[in-house]
């Protein structure tokens, strides 16, 4: 009994002074036996679901939206430079810094507005048209149409003219007229040319920018501004005018000829393109020459801006 005491004691004293180290204490994870590995449940990580990228979502969601959903009067693009007439720019004598800032900004707005233009019909969107000649000629088409259309009333028509804010605006203007109220007539007397204005054809392209949707691919902008100097009048006769006689309509013709006005208007044609796909030119709307202090105040025209500064101040609002 005693050495079986005795040995029991032993025994633990020696497993108690001895403290061998186990071995799997020491060996790294990558070292460990076989058999553990063999007996040890395996632990699977899930592996996290593969998510499609921004420009995939995006694409996605343009995709399933209707082009007519999607509001067209998303404003006058961020910079647009309009060089003002002669007589509006500032003198050469009294502000000759700022006339030849003035100068400087136009023939650079210029320069960057046709590399833009390049970049985004020949390179973005596989050899798009250029379609330089044939903007003025859709200005003074659409300039007519629209003030024939809103004089006599016709909603559907500027409804197809028109971006939406115009329209609207339009609308509602057509809207508060008395409904007994007869038709008003505009006329276009003539378009003012050389000598009297710096074009030939009355019209002429100040402006022609156009910008692709950031992060979409198919999807972008373009907006030409066309100043078109003319000479117009408007009349609210006193009963529709197939109801006039003879004598009323030579009254009505010399009331044109007293109240004709010579109009120098910036005219703001739109085209959208959706899916790869490029709509009409409508209206967006007028809009006024870059005065001195668009110039000391707009971020987008201050000095020491390079052509990617401006880009990404584009793209980023």
């Amino acid at each position: 009994m005693n050495s079986s005491i005795r040995r029991t004691v032993s025994s633990a004293s020696r497993s108690v002074v001895f403290q061998w180290p186990s071995k799997c204490s020491y060996r790294p994870f990558s070292q460990s036996s076989s058999r553990a590995a063999m007996t040890a449940p395996k632990v699977m990580m899930p592996k996290a679901p593969a998510q499609m990228s921004m420009k995939t979502r995006l694409n996605d969601t343009m995709s399933g939206i209707n082009r007519d959903m999607i509001p067209d009067d998303i404003g006058l693009l961020p910079g647009t430079f309009i060089r003002p007439v002669w007589k509006n720019l500032p003198s050469v004598f009294q502000d000759p810094k700022m006339r030849w800032r003035m100068e400087w900004m136009h023939w650079k707005s210029k320069v960057m507005n046709f590399v833009s233009l390049f970049t985004y019909c020949k390179y973005m969107n596989k050899k798009m048209p250029m379609r330089l000649r044939e903007r003025k000629k859709k200005a003074i088409e659409l300039h007519k149409e629209m003030y024939t259309q809103f004089a006599s009333g016709n909603v559907a028509a500027l409804q197809k003219l028109c971006c939406q804010g115009l329209f609207q605006t339009f609308a509602a203007r057509i809207s508060r007229r008395p409904p007994s109220s007869p038709e008003l007539v505009w006329k276009l007397h003539k378009y003012l040319r050389f000598p009297s204005s710096m074009s030939i054809t009355g019209a002429r392209v100040v402006s022609d920018r156009a910008a692709a949707l950031p992060g979409a691919s198919g999807m972008g902008i373009r907006q030409v501004v066309v100043r078109i100097q003319s000479r117009q009048s408007l009349i609210t006769p006193s009963a529709p005018v197939s109801r006039l006689g003879e004598k009323q309509i030579q009254e009505l013709e010399n009331q044109q000829q007293e109240k004709q006005r010579d109009c120098t208007e910036y005219i703001v044609l739109q085209r959208l393109m959706w899916g790869g796909k490029d709509g009409d030119w409508k209206v967006w709307g007028l809009t006024e020459e870059t005065t001195v202090e668009d110039l000391e105040t707009n971020p987008m025209f201050a000095q020491g801006l390079t052509m990617k500064d401006r880009i990404e101040m584009l793209s980023s609002r």
